[in-house]
């Protein structure tokens, strides 16, 4: 098993010991498993499906209707981090997931969490939060499923981080401040923690209820889930303005990843008159806090020069170099290709199509693959060009299949092999893709001629 995949730092203090609940399951040492109801779902380590060598982790339901949640726990001591910035970052793969599949981190009343649902490779999520100086609770390192379907965990990390490094949660700003003689939370915050228990355990009624009575009390991270859960109709009917409304009052908070809703209902216009004006004031107050996101977003609107902003390549540039700064792929992606298009020999493109690449963004993945073909600002190596071409292939991009079975049926990077390279160029032109169609006209021609 991945050494990162165990105890999360050597120099943490992993406990690892939990009360009743908790069960050790098929997984790495100090991760233990939760779950709401015995036998509706597995959890353990996956040889077979994984980013990195040699193995992930894996949280499946195997009742198929289930409605019930599961998770895998780690407990970190906090005396260590204390005043520090932290970073908790994974990797994660979704099929078929029904609800959501999360990566979260718990201390009393700090709580950032993300999430990944339906089906998806590979996606990127950071969360990172500040531990204030005279915090007392250990830290708890999560990841769940909720409801079916099935999720991969991989490249897990646990780490501190610069103070310049822009936080993805921000605290409610009525949180009250811990003192060592006072550990009292606010009426609203124990509210809050209730809906989000009753949430977490699938009775999102009741879930709304108590997120109703804290956001009522100003609580701006069950404003933020009151709003979530109106656009989404969890719990309630769906109301586009009632979740606006919450998500409004959040925001107005400093909230960064209500300010992010809030812009895309502005652009929707789901729960208020669309307006390219309000959606760009949200997403850029969404950015300044330091959302990924937000930042990759806003890098786009400035590169196309969409919702009424003039096109401004460097403004685009600064915003995508801030998110890809947090590790988030898509950014990561967008940055390169930016650059390139300023300068095509531009190497530190090269460099961000590898970042991406690494975490499984799969146009990333092929443009890496065409870079080491071409040999244009990397040194040309058709092994490594094969290995990204499949790479994103395997995630079925056609041109990726079509380009991995012409190398397969020239030989380059590759010993060659006509059954693999009619798979991939068959793959390619099922999907349309001239390269893999012209692929197989070849070959058609190669078996007459030996005939």
């Amino acid at each position: 098993m991945k050494k990162n995949l165990l105890c999360i730092l050597a120099s943490a203090l992993c406990l690892g010991l939990f009360s009743n609940g908790y069960t050790a399951d098929n997984l790495p040492e100090y991760w233990q498993k939760w779950e709401q109801e015995k036998g509706t779902h597995e959890c353990g380590i996956d040889k077979n499906t994984y980013l990195s060598a040699p193995d992930s982790i894996f949280i499946k339901s195997v009742k198929p209707d289930t409605d019930k949640n599961t998770g895998i726990v780690q407990l970190i001591s906090i005396d260590k981090y204390k005043g520090k910035r932290i970073r908790f970052s994974a990797k994660m793969k979704a099929k078929d997931v029904k609800d959501r599949g999360w990566i979260y981190a718990r201390s009393g009343n700090i709580y950032p969490s993300s999430g990944i649902s339906g089906t998806k490779d590979w996606t990127y999520f950071v969360l990172v939060f500040d531990i204030p100086e005279n915090h007392r609770e250990n830290i708890e390192l999560a990841f769940s499923l909720w409801k079916s379907g099935q999720i991969w965990i991989d490249d897990i990390r646990w780490e501190t981080v610069d103070k310049s490094v822009p936080v993805t949660y921000v605290a409610p700003l009525s949180e009250p401040v811990l003192k060592q003689d006072d550990t009292q939370e606010s009426d609203g915050y124990k509210e809050y923690k209730k809906g989000n228990a009753y949430y977490n355990n699938g009775d999102y009624a009741q879930a709304v209820v108590w997120y109703q009575k804290a956001a009522n009390k100003g609580e701006s991270q069950a404003q933020y889930e009151l709003g979530l859960v109106y656009m989404s109709g969890e719990g309630v009917s769906k109301n586009y303005n009632e979740g606006v409304s919450w998500l409004k009052k959040a925001a107005e908070q400093g909230h960064a990843q209500a300010q992010y809703n809030l812009s895309l209902a502005y652009y929707k216009g789901n729960g208020v008159a669309k307006s390219s004006t309000q959606s760009i004031n949200w997403l850029t107050k969404s950015a300044e806090k330091g959302y990924e996101k937000a930042q990759n977003e806003l890098g786009k609107t400035y590169r196309d020069g969409d919702e009424g902003v003039s096109k401004d390549l460097k403004q685009s540039i600064k915003w995508f170099r801030k998110s890809a700064e947090q590790g988030f792929p898509e950014a990561q992606y967008n940055l390169g290709v930016v650059l390139l298009q300023q300068n095509e020999k531009d190497k530190e493109a090269i460099e961000w199509f590898l970042k991406a690449a690494e975490q499984g963004f799969m146009h990333a993945q092929y443009d890496v693959g065409a870079e080491y073909y071409l040999g244009r600002n990397i040194s040309q190596d058709f092994s490594k060009s094969a290995y990204w071409f499949k790479k994103a292939a395997e995630q079925g991009y056609a041109v990726a299949q079509s380009e991995l079975g012409k190398m397969y049926l020239e030989g380059k990077g590759v010993a060659k092999d006509f059954v693999q390279a009619d798979y991939w160029c068959r793959k390619g032109a099922e999907q349309g893709n001239a390269q893999g169609q012209h692929c197989l006209r070849v070959m058609e021609a190669l078996e007459k001629a030996r005939d």
